[in-house]
């Protein structure tokens, strides 16, 4: 496996996926947090690399040079859904996600946000430099079906799902897997699946696609139960 930089939004989703590490049969998978949504900051498909490398100085173990490939894993936090989803409540305290729409405080805000995402997925997606993968709603709801977690129980949850998997690979590869909710497994497939109707407010996520991605770089226990898992589909 060529040495590889997973970007993630925060500590909590790098926990989770620090068990990703050790499905490799030589682990060179480094995962940091950007510390926040990079898909949302202006002009962050243009400069990406820029925005990463300087994320990376805060953390002196690395540097961007160290890397033959990048990837971002991010939540979607409803970003595809029509604007009519919005649901403008200025008397809420603060975003809350449904399966079928948004609750906001200020619509055009939001609106604004999304866009700006959007932009910034779509970008990328076809230049095609830097290879995105995604949590929807968010990583919580992904892996647990929690749209809405406080701090305290992200912390929780993302202690659950490492104790759960941390000794057990072949069952966190099954579980990825199962989270993939295109009814295919390609790359473009999965995007084009979650950019539909109110998917990207679904509990699902495609991180089992850089697995594949990866395939032949994993122990030969765990290529073959992937290979298991695609033969069955």
């Amino acid at each position: 496996m060529k040495r590889c930089l997973m970007i993630v939004e925060g500590p909590y989703d790098q926990l989770r996926l620090s068990l990703l590490a050790g499905l490799f049969d030589e682990s060179k998978l480094s995962i940091v947090p950007f510390g926040s949504d990079a898909t949302t900051m202006s002009l962050f498909s243009e400069e990406w690399r820029m925005r990463i490398s300087r994320a990376l100085k805060k953390d002196k173990r690395y540097d961007i040079e160290m890397f033959d490939e990048i990837v971002c894993v991010f939540d979607l936090d409803g970003c595809y859904v029509d604007s009519s989803c919005l649901d403008e409540k200025p008397d809420a305290s603060h975003i809350k996600y449904h399966r079928d729409k948004i609750t906001c405080i200020i619509k055009e805000e939001l609106e604004t946000t999304h866009k700006r995402k959007r932009k910034n997925i779509d970008s990328i997606l076809e230049k095609g430099e830097l290879r995105l993968f995604y949590n929807s709603t968010n990583i919580d709801d992904a892996f647990d079906e929690v749209q809405n977690p406080t701090n305290r129980l992200k912390r929780t949850l993302a202690m659950k799902t490492y104790s759960t998997y941390k000794e057990k690979p072949k069952e966190f590869i099954e579980f990825l897997y199962s989270l993939n909710k295109a009814g295919g497994n390609g790359y473009v497939e999965t995007w084009e699946y979650i950019k539909e109707g109110a998917n990207s407010l679904s509990s699902a996520s495609n991180i089992i696609v850089f697995l594949m991605q990866h395939k032949d770089d994993l122990t030969e226990e765990n290529r073959l139960l992937l290979e298991q898992l695609i033969s069955k589909e």
